[in-house]
Formats: C-alpha cells, structure tokens, sequence
C-alpha cells in the first residue's frame, strides 16, 4: 500500500499534474510549459519539411527518465531510420543496422533540442504578449517573445561557441521574437517559431507538432529495440562507415550508396551531437531560475 501510494506520489511530480494547473500570469509561464513539454508530457506526434517526415512518441520510465522514438522518413531517399532514446542509452536503426551510439556528446532527441529555448528565455531581456487562438481545433495561447538584449546577451544565451561578433555579422540568423503555440487546457507546447529582426522565420528551430496525442501511457513496445538483430557499438564515423560496409547487401555495397548512408547516418548523429551542451545548459539554468 505505501509502494502504491509513493509510486502515485512520484507520478503526479514527474507527470506535472501541478503544471497541468499552469498561471497565464506567471512570468515564467511559457518556459514551464517547455519544460513539462520537453521532460514529462507522455505523448506522439508528428513534424515535416519538405525534406523529412518525423513522427515522435514520448514517454517515461518508471525512474522518469525519458524515453523517445523518432522515426525519421526522408522523402529524398525513400529511407526510414529510427533514433530510440532510452534514459542515457541511444539506438539508431534502419535496414542495414542497428547501431549503439556510445558517444559522450549525444544526449536527447531532435525535439527535445528544438524545445531548449530555455537559455534565450532566462539569460535575455524580453517582453511577452499572449492572446488565445485556436491551434489544430485546440485552444491554445499565442506567447509572443520579445527580445530587447544586446548581441552580448544573445552570444551568452546561445553557447555553443557562439560569439557577440557572429551574431553582429549575421543578425539575420539569430531571433528577436520567439511565438509559444501553449495548450490552455494541458499547457503543452505544440509549436515554437523563430523569427530575426527583419520578421523573416529563422526554421532552423521552428516546429510545428501535428496530430499530437497527450496520453497517459504509451505501450512498451513502441520503445522495444528489434528482435534477433545485432546489435552493433559506434563510436566514432569511422566505426559507422565500418558496420555499414559489413551488413549491406553486395548490390548496395559500392561506395556511393555506402557515403550517401553514412553521410545520412552522421547527420543525424550530428543533431543529436548538439544536445548535451544544451540539456546541461538548460539544467544550469532550471536550478537558477526555477527554485
């Protein structure tokens, strides 16, 4: 009875049943509907450009750790390939491998990297606006991001080796207004747009979630990894190019089809390349402001 009660406890905290209840007025409420988006909302949902199709699914381990499925369909190729994040261990998986990448730096998924706006919202003066609209047959709020901070403000925000003179150089590339499309019912962020100060959208990390699905539950098997298959270690580019030589067929084993999937491969390696200097930034930032 007291395991069944502490296992409730546990869910209502790492679910966010307090969040669900979110202050419009709160100053911090967009960033917390980011962070209950990004780290506890249990959901599936889908994104596209003209080059990829991206369908996610969401959802916790019994330790609240994050669980992610990205399968990723590239118009261009006709290939599927999927990223499976369970807790700290991440899994890439298409027809000719299924790879564990065992690199220091790779942490997350694309969306959870597209929901970090943290830094920007915290570390840069700003003034918001909200106003209800519909989203996908939701009522939603619009959150409107002013950003009124100098270069220096945005070069500390953004990290990443990003410098007050590259943003001065290339203003066109950087955000002076970030919109939050936020759920009102369930403050759940279902698009994020950037825009520079011309107006124009920067899509770098602009998203727009379709045919979202909040649940409770997702079924086990949405995260299984594939059954009687090896599975195979990459640590490096050199280690991908050496597995995808191995497993393909021979009639796709030439070396333009072998480049055109590695170089595929560490792209999307890459996005996820991006992450942990961005979770650690955001963790950073969460202690700091959200106490």
């Amino acid at each position: 009875m007291i395991q069944l009660f502490l296992k409730l406890i546990f869910t209502m905290l790492v679910c966010g049943t307090i969040t669900l209840h979110a202050d419009e007025n709160d100053p911090k409420y967009a960033q917390k509907a980011v962070i209950f988006s990004r780290d506890r909302a249990i959901f599936s949902g889908e994104t596209s450009d003209p080059d990829y199709n991206i369908k996610y699914a969401y959802s916790l381990n019994d330790d609240g750790e994050r669980l992610i499925r990205e399968n990723i369909f590239t118009k261009s190729t006709r290939m599927v390939t999927v990223n499976l994040i369970l807790a700290d261990e991440i899994y890439q998986i298409d027809d000719y491998a299924v790879l564990k990448v065992e690199r220091d730096n790779n942490k997350g998924g694309w969306l959870t990297y597209l929901y970090n706006t943290g830094s920007v919202y915290s570390l840069c003066p700003h003034t918001t606006a909200i106003e209800p609209v519909i989203y996908e047959n939701i009522p939603c709020n619009k959150v409107t991001l002013t950003i009124s901070g100098s270069a220096g403000d945005m070069a500390a925000a953004m990290g990443h080796g990003i410098t007050e003179e590259m943003i001065r150089n290339n203003p066109d590339d950087y955000p002076e207004k970030i919109i939050y499309i936020i759920g009102r019912e369930i403050p759940f962020v279902y698009a994020i747009e950037y825009f520079n100060a011309k107006g124009d959208k920067i899509p770098v990390k602009s998203f727009a979630l379709k045919n979202v699905k909040l649940v409770d539950a997702l079924p086990a098997e949405t995260f299984a990894l594939p059954q009687n298959r090896k599975i195979e270690v990459t640590r490096s580019d050199s280690d991908t190019e050496k597995i995808y030589a191995n497993t393909m067929e021979p009639e796709y084993n030439s070396p333009v089809t072998i480049t055109l999937i590695i170089k595929f491969t560490i792209a999307l390696l890459a996005l996820l390349a991006i992450l942990l200097g961005t979770l650690i930034t955001v963790k950073i930032i969460r202690k700091k402001h959200l106490r």
